[in-house]
């Protein structure tokens, strides 16, 4: 019988196993990226990056997310890592970094959420006083709002901790999918009291930013915009050129009052880094060049900065162990996982195993 914390996941699986309700289908996932404009700030947008440049002291922080599926719950799961706040290997939640925030969340039939929000502090049932139940049908949303509620808290933690440095969060700075303006508020807060913070987003080919008509007259570069994303762009480029930096440009979202707020002037990049592209973004009043030119130079061969890649390692591999432990005591209390969620599981095991480098998880 698992004890310690297994143990507390073990009693959980035993409660949702009373379910015996099925759940309706979530609705489909929508998030529309918020309307906005694009300035070119400089007139050389495409540029060498210079030699010589290292990394600035940094912490780094990353968050990963899966679920688990069943017909009569569905458990979701995140973790944070936090790389450079102290001396060693990067810390985790669940873990050795010390937050007491929820790192799983629950969707359920209402009588069982209520015990499980009883019994298990732990794990999130609800949001602005809304259970997850038979009820919410915006599933999808449930395991960005944990990640990110948890990459906030391990950011409130790490800017306490960092001193100077440079903190650099996977991901963008800015939350447009309005299911968790409170969530995204909440880190522009914590980015706002005089950190310098970058983002890195790793997936930009379904992105559009370079492919407007102003940015592709201000790059002198000839694409068909109906068959445009902002990988190609960058990659074409930025051939030839090693490491290619490509900006900065000034994002301007075009909201009123509160989602003014929200959405602060954000100005970014594109690295081609040997053919692997990403974008690094900063709050306005904090960028700086150089720190972009030192991520792009320390691009590792999983193409992303090496703080990026450090923690994104650590917190595939805590989701990992506990969707593969999950998964194993709902089987031992006769419910079975979805079939999409047998196959995450199998995945999860490789990754363990090191075959693979976790592309599904978040």
């Amino acid at each position: 019988m698992p004890t310690g914390r297994l143990g507390d996941l073990d009693m959980l699986i035993e409660v949702l196993s009373k379910s015996r309700e099925a759940l309706p289908p979530p609705s489909p996932y929508r998030d529309e990226e918020a309307p906005h404009s694009v300035e070119p700030l400089d007139d050389q947008l495409v540029k060498a990056v210079a030699s010589g440049r290292t990394l600035p002291r940094f912490v780094s922080i990353d968050g990963s997310s899966r679920s688990l599926f069943t017909p009569t719950f569905s458990i979701h799961i995140a973790s944070v890592a936090v790389y450079g706040a102290s001396p060693g290997a990067p810390s985790t939640c669940p873990g050795d970094l010390g937050l007491a925030a929820p790192y799983l969340a629950v969707r359920a039939p209402r009588g069982v959420l209520k015990e499980v929000e009883a019994r298990f502090p732990f794990v999130k049932v609800s949001h602005n006083n809304r259970y997850f139940d038979e009820g919410y049908r915006d599933e999808d949303d449930i395991a960005e709002l944990l990640r990110t509620s948890l990459e906030n808290e391990a950011l409130g933690l790490a800017l306490g901790q960092g001193g100077e440095s440079v903190v650099v969060v996977d991901g963008p700075l800015y939350l447009s999918h309005m299911a968790i303006a409170d969530v995204a508020a909440k880190r522009l807060e914590i980015l706002g009291k005089g950190a310098r913070a970058v983002g890195v987003v790793k997936r930009v080919e379904n992105s559009a930013k370079l492919c407007r008509g102003e940015v592709l007259e201000a790059l002198g570069l000839a694409v068909d915009r109906g068959r445009c994303n902002d990988a190609y762009v960058a990659q074409r480029l930025g051939r030839g050129l090693g490491f290619t930096l490509i900006g900065p440009f000034k994002l301007r979202w075009e909201h009123k009052g509160l989602m003014q707020y929200m959405f602060r002037d954000v100005v970014f990049w594109y690295v081609n880094a040997m053919g692997f592209v990403y974008r690094v973004e900063a709050l306005a009043e904090s960028a700086d060049e150089g720190i972009v030119e030192a991520l792009a130079k320390s691009t590792t061969e999983r193409g992303v900065p090496y703080p990026i890649d450090v923690v994104d390692r650590y917190a595939k591999r805590v989701t990992a162990s506990l969707l593969v432990f999950l998964g194993e005591r709902a089987r031992a209390r006769g419910v079975s996982p979805t079939y999409d969620s047998e196959q995450a599981i199998v995945q999860a095991l490789q990754e363990l195993a090191g075959y693979v480098g976790g592309g599904s998880a978040r």
